[in-house]
């Protein structure tokens, strides 16, 4: 895995409420090949900014570090985007080795960088979800018991585990799961112990489901610049 030096953080003003302050870090997974959106979907403008510049600016400031994982492939462009005054500290840009492997890869790598650097917790989103909500994240953590690996949220159709909260500490038993031929997202609950909450419940945090709302094809793209342009 390869990644850039940790920046100094030191006097850096926390916008984390008390009780997760110093204890949550970010994770944006990037490194998805957006075969049906048809480009790569991090690149794809809302307004004046492409998704990954807007998630890591409404993002930079509140988790602490925030980590982007890309493909190797992408990982110099992404750097050249997040540099500028919107991104103080800038986030941490690292890179799969398996990309192949797909999110989970993503998802364990950004676990274990994390908790290397001694940061307990991780709010987890994608770079096709630009209405990502802090408060949302902030709000899952406080829902994860001292008993559960991860909280996700799920409505009657979907479980959102890239949009979720887990304990640093799983990227081991995420790794060994790779290591095992384990793909899948949706498959976790029966791997670690997850609390699931569900989606209505997130409005206390999220009254719109904003975080929800991601862009995985040109209609859907549509959608959430629609969207975006509502709520503006």
């Amino acid at each position: 895995m390869e990644h850039a030096e940790m920046p100094n953080l030191k006097g850096k003003e926390s916008h984390l409420p008390a009780t997760t302050a110093g204890r949550v870090g970010g994770v944006i997974l990037a490194g998805g090949h957006s075969r049906r959106m048809g480009c790569d979907k991090a690149e794809l403008r809302l307004e004046s900014e492409t998704f990954l510049q807007r998630i890591c600016r409404v993002l930079s400031g509140h988790f602490q570090p925030l980590v982007v994982v890309c493909r190797p492939d992408q990982a110099v462009g992404f750097r050249e985007l997040l540099t500028g005054p919107s991104f103080l500290p800038p986030p941490i840009v690292i890179t799969d080795q398996h990309p192949e492997r797909g999110p989970l890869e993503g998802l364990a790598t950004a676990l274990e960088f994390l908790a290397g650097q001694a940061i307990p917790l991780a709010g987890v989103t994608t770079c096709d979800a630009p209405l990502i909500q802090p408060t949302l994240l902030y709000w899952l953590a406080e829902q994860l018991e001292t008993s559960h690996d991860a909280v996700m949220p799920s409505d009657d159709q979907h479980l959102y585990g890239l949009t979720a909260v887990y304990r640093t500490e799983a990227g081991t038993t995420l790794r060994q799961l790779l290591e095992q031929g384990e793909r899948r997202i949706i498959d976790l609950p029966r791997q670690i112990a997850v609390r699931i909450v569900t989606c209505d419940a997130c409005r206390a945090a999220d009254p719109q489901l904003l975080s929800f709302l991601n862009a995985n094809t040109p209609e859907e793209y549509r959608a959430v610049c629609q969207r975006a342009a509502a709520e503006s």
